[in-house]
């Protein structure tokens, strides 16, 4: 029998994975081998398959996060904590929380093959393998529904603001009198505090809401607590929480969140990292039913004014108000929803209905992946330019430094229809 030639085409098709390569600071492909049969893995590990439906990025904060790590063990990973799946014939669509402990993912076992007692906190995309894969094995623990009227996009993004805020907040709101919130771009961000602040009803005299653009002296020790989420603006967070020289509240201290780790400081006023660990997850629960809350409501408002209404415009347009056009209108100088995020219907989110994006994401992109199974030498050359094009994008978005959120689909391989007559 004569020899079988494996051409280069063949070799282009074996299956790959997107690596984080730390030294080069860039995404890779690799080929992806499976060490276990699956049906053992998840008898041995109780865990769940999932189908990848979103990886989405904050480019470049998502890869610094993960940076240090990876150089300090040496190691590559896949990258992607924000991660939407969905498991085969079940319509339900799940967020992965990706903040998980050795306990969970069966790490750091003892010798004897018992449970470690360490529990230490691991993060998906930064201590282990993320979302940026066709497929991944979780704990079923990790796995939250989405409620249908919450969008995909908005679940992707909960991790920077909304959710370390709305778990800080609840627990300080009625501690202090004054509060400020530094965001690093009040049109973009400006709904993820809103969100929260409109939820428990705060009333706008407490709150003041900047970004660098606002930054003043004569801010200065004026607030009680402060929340932080621009790193470069922590001495200028530490200026304006209140002094001793300044009259404070029954509560007796001040306070300074951030949602970064503090590498230096300029004063020696109490400051707190808002770093979420498994223990939250109950949180991220209740936030995604206020979210759900916020939208049916503004659904119905919607659905009554167009009944009381005999004006019709003619389209389906959302409304450019923003959230604060309900009870509350923070610093409304800066507040106007038409230079921000608007409440948006990603066509590419099909979750629900008429769903609302209240957070803000720049683009969808669609990735390339096949069913090796059922691939043919034509689709090759299509699939490895797809591929390289992706690639090139995302590490584009990585070198640039500049501040980009992307949402990642994987979609379903569409086989060619074949022009065949069966006779």
């Amino acid at each position: 029998m004569p020899s079988t030639l494996v051409g280069s085409q063949h070799l282009q098709i074996l299956p790959t994975q997107r690596i984080y390569d730390v030294e080069r600071n860039r995404i890779i492909q690799r080929i992806k081998f499976q060490h276990l049969p699956n049906n053992l893995f998840l008898q041995n590990n109780k865990k769940v398959k999932v189908n990848v439906k979103i990886s989405a990025f904050s480019f470049p904060q998502d890869f610094h996060e993960s940076f240090a790590f990876c150089r300090k063990q040496n190691k590559s990973i896949i990258p992607g904590k924000r991660i939407v799946v969905k498991q085969r014939a079940n319509p339900t669509r799940y967020a992965v929380y990706p903040y998980t402990n050795c306990q969970l993912e069966q790490l750091h076992q003892s010798k004897n093959g018992s449970e470690c007692e360490c529990r230490c906190d691991l993060v998906y995309g930064i201590d282990i393998d993320g979302g940026l894969q066709n497929s991944l094995l979780v704990p079923q623990e990790l796995l939250i529904p989405i409620p249908k009227i919450v969008s995909l996009h908005d679940v992707c993004f909960l991790w920077d603001i909304l959710l370390p805020f709305y778990v800080h907040y609840k627990s300080v709101r009625n501690k202090y009198s004054s509060f400020c919130i530094i965001l690093n771009d009040l049109k973009k961000e400006l709904n993820e505090v809103l969100i929260v602040l409109n939820h428990f009803g705060t009333s706008k005299k407490k709150i003041s809401i900047i970004d660098g653009s606002k930054v003043n002296r004569y801010l200065n020790k004026r607030y009680q607590c402060v929340f932080c989420f621009d790193s470069k603006l922590l001495p200028f967070a530490e200026s304006v929480c209140t002094g001793g020289s300044i009259s404070i509240s029954s509560s007796g201290y001040y306070s300074l969140y951030t949602n970064f780790p503090i590498v230096s400081r300029s004063s020696d006023k109490p400051c707190h990292q808002m770093r979420l660990t498994y223990e939250n997850k109950s949180d991220c629960i209740e936030l995604l039913g206020v979210m759900a809350e916020l939208n049916t409501s503004r659904k119905n408002a919607e659905r009554d004014s167009m009944m009381a209404t005999t004006e019709s415009s003619g389209d389906d347009e959302l409304s450019s108000s923003s959230l604060t056009s309900s009870n509350m209108s923070l610093k409304s100088k800066h507040n106007k929803h038409s230079e921000h995020v608007q409440p948006s219907q990603h066509g590419s989110d099909s979750h629900s209905d008429g769903h609302y994006s209240w957070i803000w994401c720049d683009d969808d992109v669609d990735l390339t992946n096949l069913d090796f199974n059922d691939l043919s030498i034509d689709d090759v050359d299509d699939y490895d330019k797809r591929e390289r094009k992706s690639l090139r994008q995302m590490n584009r978005n990585l070198r640039d430094g500049k501040p980009h959120r992307i949402c990642y689909f994987n979609r379903r391989r569409v086989k060619k229809e074949l022009n065949a007559c069966i006779i």
